[in-house]
């Protein structure tokens, strides 16, 4: 079964696109949600001010509730025929929110790098309007309360994700208008089936 994450920093087009990845190709595909909005939603929010120690918390949330989503959407795509798995962040998105980035990450979570690089058939990378468009990046966090962080803090997640996906053998970088990003996301996600 093959995997693809949607990675890139904040407001990049990760679930929008994911959205409509599901609408074009229906039960080929099963969509694994962004594990951190399920979280925040689920009563996880961010503190005021952010702390290192909540930011190690939800890390480790996310892992695991990653590895337990991908695990049932394998399963479900078994049992469904679907062709492909596409996930909303992948588990080394979490080197974005750690100073030491790879490193400091796979040490701390105990994360193999290359096990986690080769469990995904692709990397997309969004760029984040955060670089593309810092203005209206600061226009869409007042109205997204999952939206937390300051414009440089973001600007510094896009490149941390950068770096922290450099290795996939398969890692495409899109930047540019979402319709753009989407139309081109649908044509490499048709080319893997």
């Amino acid at each position: 079964m093959k995997k693809v994450v949607l990675t890139g920093g904040p407001c990049g087009g990760k679930s929008t696109i994911a959205e409509a990845l599901a609408r074009e190709f229906g039960n080929k595909i099963i969509i694994v949600p962004e594990v951190a909005t399920a979280l925040f939603e689920a009563g996880f929010p961010p503190p005021n001010p952010w702390t290192q120690e909540w930011q190690d918390a939800l890390q480790a949330a996310i892992i695991s509730g990653q590895h337990k989503a991908e695990s049932q959407a394998m399963t479900e795509a078994a049992n469904n025929g679907a062709k492909a798995i596409i996930c909303d962040r992948g588990i080394l998105d979490g080197a974005a929110y750690l100073a030491g980035g790879v490193a400091e990450f796979c040490q701390r979570f105990r994360v193999d790098e290359n096990n986690a690089l080769s469990q995904y058939e692709t990397v997309i990378h969004l760029e984040s309007l955060s670089t593309l468009n810092p203005d209206l990046y600061m226009d869409l966090i007042t109205t997204n309360p999952n939206r937390f962080e300051p414009l440089e803090q973001a600007q510094g997640r896009e490149l941390n994700l950068r770096h922290a996906w450099a290795q996939h053998p398969k890692r495409i970088h899109l930047a540019g208008k979402l319709n753009k990003s989407a139309e081109r996301t649908l044509e490499i996600v048709s080319q893997i089936f």
